[in-house]
């Protein structure tokens, strides 16, 4: 009876029982930073605003096509359906020069989908393969410019992007200099665009739905103009979509609304930078007057 007993207690010991494991999971999860993932979904870091709440199509230009390809689901805004043309994109309805974006996305198998920004003079693609991250215009833009393709050299990192998982791509875009960045490695550092090959006026931030296509004849060299069963949706989802303003001189905007300092902030400025100063004075003539007197 007592062997019985000791191995009941070390059976007890060894599996602790359910009530146990659910306190303790419970006590895990209301410790800071350990709450659930799906909780912080949508909410943006400091100072950055979300573009998309998780819920709905508030904040988006949503045209009937855009309506056609799009849906809110479990906090993603998902495209999965297939379409033969490039004429379903979403694009915000807010406007934007300088700013820092950044969302998560995930291709559910073999996909297309790119960044769109200011008005669609450029577009960060989005591939489960081929030149993530990199700007359009490497590929479709001015052919033979020393600059881009010096740039290309010195600047650029090839990777990939695996579908069923999800990524997080990161654009800092300042005048015609971007910075790209994609599951925290450097893609693109600092490409400064050539003259007039991008738009300097605010624009709407827009996400690409690619037509059909069929990678694996692609990748084959097939003729891409004939009717295949491989071809795909291009399916896409996106969540933690977020943007940093920067404003029209690329700082912040609450510093970039500031107004110019004029002469009476100057002066203000000096005074205030004396202050101490005359402050100081007029404490060592009271200290030594006192001693004199004492």
């Amino acid at each position: 009876m007592k062997t019985n007993r000791t191995a009941r207690k070390m059976g007890t010991m060894a599996f602790p029982s359910l009530g146990f494991v659910a306190l303790a999971v419970a006590a895990l999860l209301a410790v800071p930073g350990l709450a659930v993932a799906q909780e912080k979904l949508n909410v943006p870091p400091e100072g950055f605003k979300a573009l998309f709440n998780g819920k709905d199509f508030t904040g988006w230009d949503m045209t009937k096509n855009a309506k056609a390809a799009w849906f809110v689901e479990d906090g993603m805004l998902r495209s999965l359906g297939g379409f033969d043309d490039f004429d379903h994109n979403i694009v915000s309805e807010e406007k934007f020069l300088n700013f820092v974006f950044v969302t998560d996305y995930r291709m559910l198998t073999k996909s297309d989908s790119g960044i769109l920004i200011r008005g669609g003079s450029e577009q960060i693609n989005l591939h489960f393969s081929w030149a993530v991250g990199q700007p359009m215009l490497f590929w479709f833009g001015p052919k033979d410019n020393k600059m881009i393709e010096d740039q290309k050299k010195t600047k650029l990192k090839e990777v990939k992007a695996e579908p069923g998982i999800w990524h997080t791509i990161k654009l800092t875009l300042v005048g015609r200099v971007l910075t790209v960045e994609h599951d925290g490695e450097l893609v693109l550092d600092a490409f400064e665009y050539p003259e007039g090959t991008l738009s300097m006026e605010p624009s709407s931030i827009g996400l690409q739905k690619h037509k059909n296509w069929d990678y694996d004849a692609e990748e084959a060299g097939g003729d891409l103009s004939e009717v295949v069963p491989n071809v795909s949706n291009c399916p896409i989802e996106f969540r933690n979509i977020f943007i940093k303003d920067l404003g029209s001189s690329g700082l912040p905007s609450e510093t970039a609304a500031l107004p110019p300092a004029g002469p009476a902030d100057e002066a203000k400025a000096a005074l205030k930078a004396i202050m101490p100063l005359c402050l100081l004075g007029t404490w060592r003539k009271w200290w030594t007057d006192s001693s004199r007197t004492s």
